[in-house]
């Protein structure tokens, strides 16, 4: 929430920021501070914005949307499991989910991407819900 709230304010976007789920779903937390810092994003002053969990809230917005959603996971992928666990009807009104990951060496482990790392429970039930997946990996971060 916290990078999201970043990236809002740099790009000067009014989007709906949602509080996610602050653990993975089975394991404890891992933090990566090494990687990118405090924060992920350590240099932007922001607001937090406290709503409803997200689960329900990314419910309404695809339950409410007259097209097609696409969804982009750019952290754990905890909150879009839960979502899809909760909501499974919702996937047929779900475009695609765009996402992390790498193709060769990860960034926190010599295999493992952060995010797949940090929950691979729900990394699992996202990669079986039939979802469309598209993954943005770490190689192409580091191209741009």
């Amino acid at each position: 929430m916290i990078n999201i709230l970043k990236l809002e304010n740099f790009f000067d976007k009014d989007i709906p920021v949602i509080k996610e789920i602050n653990r993975p779903l089975i394991n404890q937390p891992i933090r990566a501070k090494e990687i990118r810092g405090k924060s992920g994003m350590d240099g932007y002053n922001f607001e937090l914005i406290d709503h409803e969990i997200s689960p329900v809230a990314i419910h309404k917005i695809v339950d409410n949307s007259s097209e097609k959603v696409t969804l982009i996971g750019i952290a754990p992928l905890t909150d879009y499991a839960l979502y899809i666990r909760l909501y499974p009807d919702d996937i047929t009104k779900i475009k695609e989910l765009i996402m992390g990951g790498a193709i060769g060496r990860g960034n926190y482990g010599i295999y493992s991407e952060f995010n797949i790392a940090s929950d691979p429970e729900a990394a699992k039930i996202i990669f079986e819900s039939g979802l469309k997946i598209k993954v943005a990996p770490l190689e192409l971060g580091a191209q741009a």
